[in-house]
């Protein structure tokens, strides 16, 4: 997660954790599909006076595959995203929901059936953050290296 207030980047590693189901249609050798996810995360970054912690992550989208033998396939996915995120400012604290999109793509290795391994790259853009609608100059954007094991059935 990158956490821009006033002009200053911050930049922080972080674990993140959920579930993701989805449908697959095959096509020959590729298919097409949708996705949901909700994960969660350990990020939290802070400038001594304002501090921001990411919640839950939800994600609805579309993916295509592409199978480059019967063990490996390659894939692009792109889709809505909405973070739950906190903010601390001094004594008080707001929680709010920010809403964007996410573009990723990956491979998936199938280890035995019906697991597969994942390892995939997003970018998830959540825009700018607004509280009682005013702009508080914290635009919110991640970059996301994520490993999975994925059951198929």
């Amino acid at each position: 997660m990158t956490l821009a207030v006033q002009g200053d980047k911050g930049s922080k590693d972080g674990f993140v954790y959920g579930v993701v189901a989805g449908y697959d249609y095959a096509m020959g050798q590729g298919s097409v599909g949708v996705e949901l996810e909700a994960d969660g995360s350990t990020v939290k970054e802070s400038d001594g006076t304002v501090a921001l912690k990411a919640g839950r992550d939800l994600y609805a989208g579309v993916r295509a595959a592409y199978a480059v033998n019967p063990q490996v396939s390659v894939y692009a996915k792109g889709g809505y995203t909405n973070a739950r995120l906190h903010l601390d400012y001094g004594n008080t604290g707001y929680g709010f929901n920010n809403g964007g999109f996410r573009l990723g793509g990956g491979v998936e290795v199938a280890v035995s059936q019906p697991i597969v391994a994942r390892v995939e790259y997003r970018y998830s853009d959540y825009g700018h953050t607004y509280i009682e609608g005013q702009n508080t100059g914290i635009s919110v954007r991640r970059h996301q290296v994520v490993a999975a094991l994925v059951t198929r059935f």
